[in-house]
């Protein structure tokens, strides 16, 4: 099944209907008139939508059909005498079929909601603590989060600076620790450890004797993109658990001005072997089947065949 989509994009040339693959976790569930989210273009942006209909059959090539992606989460939906309404509108008085579909649009009143905020000034710590510190704070709260020990900064957040302050010192020395220790596993010989291929570089933690803890490996990933080709992405592969591996992918902004989103991409090559990712544009990742590791690598490499600069 396929949605006949209507792409919020206002410019003559794309005044048409565009035709999208239904994921199967949206089929029965998207109707006409809601707004979704959809990759569009080139460099597959993510781009709202509106569904003006359904089809069975394919109008395209069945490999250039992209995939909806998501039903806009605040979306607003269109009745279909409204979408009947738009075509009369742009066939009378001339325009796109989406500046159409916004004049019949009905106004969404958008409410203020008012959020209680609490301003927390570090200014009020002790002379030489690390609490005073903006950086060294944030890493903190970052290790809590990272180690399961976030109880421990909500009471310093609190204003617990007895037993939660020597928690958190102690739970921000092993996270520093860990960091520290799992770099070097990398960066130390990086010549050897990190395998550069024709499009992208990456490093496998099942080829050393101890594990980098999966909840740090986006960290190192970007971290190790210092020490090597900042030209090329890198990824990042823990160790199999439970027959799954996590992927972290972290990249240049450069890369992402060329167009590419490998949060798009990643999810893409996840699905066809099983798995599930996603993310942002220059960093994102990916849990996949251990087995499929290989086959992983190699989608990855021809998908992004012609768009790296060597």
């Amino acid at each position: 099944m396929f949605a006949d989509i209507i792409i919020d994009i206002t410019h003559e040339k794309l005044d048409k209907v565009f035709q999208y693959r239904i994921p199967p976790e949206l089929e029965g569930v998207l109707q006409v008139g809601m707004e979704v989210i959809v990759p569009f273009g080139k460099g597959n942006k993510e781009t709202h939508g509106y569904v003006i209909g359904f089809s069975e059959k394919a109008d395209y090539d069945l490999a250039k059909i992209k995939e909806v992606l998501c039903i806009e989460e605040n979306h607003q939906e269109i009745e279909s005498k409204l979408i009947a309404l738009a075509a009369w509108v742009r066939e009378y008085y001339g325009g796109t079929m989406i500046q159409a579909l916004k004049t019949v649009l009905p106004i969404k009143k958008k409410e203020r909601i008012q959020h209680k905020r609490k301003v927390k000034l570090l200014l009020n710590e002790e002379e030489g603590s690390f609490l005073r510190d903006g950086s060294e704070f944030s890493t903190a709260m970052n290790a809590c989060g990272r180690n399961r020990k976030e109880a421990i900064g909500v009471d310093i957040i609190k204003g617990d600076r007895l037993v939660a302050l020597d928690a958190l010192e102690e739970v921000s020395k092993t996270h520093k620790y860990n960091l520290a220790t799992s770099i070097s596993k990398v960066a130390d010989n990086y010549h050897s450890e990190i395998i550069e291929l024709d499009n992208f570089q990456y490093f496998d933690c099942s080829d050393f004797d101890e594990d980098i803890a999966s909840n740090i490996i986006g960290t190192i990933t970007g971290m190790v993109l210092g020490y090597c080709n900042w030209k090329k992405p890198i990824l990042g592969f823990s160790k199999p658990k439970n027959n799954q591996i996590k992927v972290s992918l972290r990249c240049s902004k450069l890369l992402a001005y060329d167009g590419i989103h490998f949060g798009n991409m990643i999810r893409e090559i996840a699905k066809e072997v099983g798995g599930t990712g996603g993310g942002h544009a220059i960093a994102c990742g990916a849990y996949i089947p251990n087995e499929k590791k290989s086959e992983f690598l190699d989608k990855f490499n021809r998908k992004l065949q012609g768009k790296i600069a060597n």
